[in-house]
């Protein structure tokens, strides 16, 4: 085995965990051939139909485990604020060929602080603190991530 593959866990059939990822989620989104297409258009890496179909299951297996666990999705009350509000644009990102939009958006409570505007009559809720948001680089400990 390669020092690098050995540092990464991967070996001979099989993915890193990104690549992984991003195989179960195209075997999800369309057929595994199609998918499997997908990967090697956006990832330059090329894999069979079979493995597609193998990390989408596998994702799959995970992901309804993980969800039959009810405790682990309650959250409590308290923890829920009033009112939420969602802010969402799209921004243009270059990627190898073409610029394509992407969605960016901001999620926060709204409260419990006023804003006053020029006009005394206009007064609206102020956007909270930012609640905190998992780092998406980090790797989980949950499955294929």
């Amino acid at each position: 085995m390669a020092p690098l593959d050995e540092a990464w866990g991967v070996g001979a059939g099989t993915l890193t965990p990104a690549l992984a990822r991003v195989a179960a989620r195209a075997g999800l989104e369309m057929a595994f051939a199609q998918g499997a297409d997908l990967v090697a258009e956006a990832a330059g890496v090329r894999v069979e139909p079979e493995v597609v179909r193998a990390m989408s299951e596998s994702m799959g297996h995970l992901v309804e485990a993980d969800q039959q666990e009810a405790t682990a999705w309650a959250v409590p009350s308290a923890a829920v604020p009033a009112t939420l509000i969602m802010a969402v644009d799209g921004v243009m990102v270059q990627e190898r060929t073409r610029w394509r939009e992407v969605k960016v958006g901001r999620l926060a409570p709204l409260g419990p602080r006023l804003v006053r505007a020029v006009d005394p009559a206009d007064v609206h809720l102020a956007w909270g603190p930012r609640p905190p948001v998992p780092d998406w680089r980090k790797p989980t400990t949950s499955g294929l991530g």
